[in-house]
């Protein structure tokens, strides 16, 4: 990316000034080199920024990442061995296998006097951390990113905002991704995608280092993302991004002062299922719902209740309105008995009619 500086027209640019205070031995720096360092050694520099708004998100829709970033499925790639992850299409006699594994850099992140909150495997809200900043670095070109800039992409709102609890989480979020590995071998997809041939990637899911800044005189943290983050560079090359308007995002969260970290999760649940209804039911059954969202037979009639209120809350925000080629037209409920069973999404494809 060696036209960072030429950010788009539309964007808004802020000069921002950053103190950046980082370890001399950054991480993904030869072993030897950072062990001959201690954690006290530290250096500042006076970085002089332009950050950049953004007005369209991009998702990165890849099988890999929807493994990666489901916390049932995703524990076999944590146990050292390659999992091959089935990329054939449908009816195909020939298997195609891409290999994955990751693994979560402890010592590392603890040299860096850092720590995480719960458990280290990556989970959904992550992944909606990663594409903001997949689309600040890719689509603002941003190379340092604060949690407040994460958070309005996440909301589609730059005026809206961040809590301290919920710029924790996203704290939170960012060093689980700094330290978690990610390798993915996918030279069998050549023959579908040529530019994979050969693909072969070692590194952190965002590659880049945790930085420490003062804007304004105000103490906030950054991520310093050095290079393209792995699972994006991938997708793209398979041509399996989504780019989205903010302003869909917005308008869920319009009438709430706050939103929860579980809103925020169900609506990028739902955006996603909606951007792949070319290939999967347009039918949602509800307990698939609850189970993705760790709701057992113990939840309650008032949370499963508040659960299906936030789901149509979130489609009656998006009526009408377009998603790529996809224009999601209304939703159904439909009922086994009393008992609210699942949402029918009511859909048209629109054809490009550009010559």
């Amino acid at each position: 990316m060696n036209d960072r500086e030429n950010v788009k027209k539309q964007n808004s640019i802020n000069s921002i000034t950053l103190i950046q205070q980082d370890k001399i031995a950054t991480y993904g720096e030869d072993r030897t080199e950072q062990d001959s360092s201690t954690p006290e050694e530290i250096i500042q520099e006076l970085v002089s920024v332009k950050t950049s708004s953004i007005d369209r998100m991009l998702l990165d829709i890849n099988k890999v990442s929807q493994k990666a970033f489901d916390s049932e499925a995703n524990i076999a790639l944590y146990q050292d061995t390659p999992v091959k992850i089935a990329m054939e299409r449908k009816g195909s006699n020939k298997e195609i296998n891409t290999l994955v594994t990751m693994n979560f850099d402890l010592p590392g992140m603890l040299e860096g006097g850092l720590s995480i909150k719960g458990t280290e495997k990556l989970n959904q809200f992550d992944r909606i951390v990663l594409d903001a900043v997949n689309s600040l670095f890719i689509e603002g070109h941003n190379e340092y990113i604060t949690t407040a800039m994460i958070f309005h992409v996440m909301t589609g709102d730059e005026n809206r905002r961040i809590t301290q609890n919920y710029a924790e989480e996203i704290k939170n979020s960012l060093k689980k991704l700094l330290f978690t590995h990610i390798v993915i071998k996918a030279d069998e997809e050549a023959v579908m995608y040529p530019e994979l041939k050969k693909f072969e990637y070692h590194d952190t899911i965002v590659p880049g280092a945790m930085v420490t800044a003062k804007l304004n005189g105000t103490e906030v943290t950054c991520v310093k993302v050095r290079d393209t983050p792995p699972l994006y560079l991938y997708a793209s090359k398979k041509k399996q991004i989504s780019n989205i308007d903010i302003q869909l995002l917005k308008l869920p969260f319009a009438k709430d002062k706050n939103e929860s970290r579980e809103r925020m999760t169900l609506l990028y649940y739902l955006l996603r299922r909606i951007l792949a209804l070319k290939s999967i039911s347009e039918h949602i059954k509800y307990e698939t719902i609850y189970k993705d969202f760790g709701y057992d037979e113990t939840a309650s009639k008032k949370e499963k209740f508040k659960l299906r209120k936030s789901v149509k809350t979130i489609l009656d925000a998006w009526k009408g309105s377009l998603f790529g080629d996809i224009k999601f037209i209304d939703y159904e409920e439909e009922k086994k008995g009393q008992t609210p069973y699942k949402i029918i999404i009511k859909f048209e494809i629109i054809k490009n009619t550009e010559k």
